[in-house]
């Protein structure tokens, strides 16, 4: 079973007219637009979600009595980064 191979890119492009070429030029601006907006929107949603957890976090400590989670965090990678590795 033979195949044909897909023409390149550039003599596809070369051979549309100049509407088509702007229409792909858009459609692909378009393209890249939607995945740039979508990785915000996930950055953001951790970024909400990170700051959620920290002041759920600080308000329990309120009502335990217990060092909050991001203290007790902080202060084992404090811990960490002084302590002497091997070489």
């Amino acid at each position: 079973m033979t195949y044909r191979s897909l023409p390149s890119g550039s003599s596809a492009s070369a051979g549309g007219s100049a509407l088509e070429r702007l229409l792909a030029r858009v459609t692909g601006a378009l393209v890249w637009g939607g995945l740039m907006l979508m990785g915000l929107v996930f950055a953001l949603s951790l970024l909400f979600w990170l700051v959620l957890m920290v002041l759920v976090s600080l308000a329990a400590s309120l009502f335990t009595g217990r060092a909050p989670t991001v203290a007790v965090l902080w202060r084992r990678y404090r811990d960490m980064t002084r302590q002497r590795w091997p070489s």
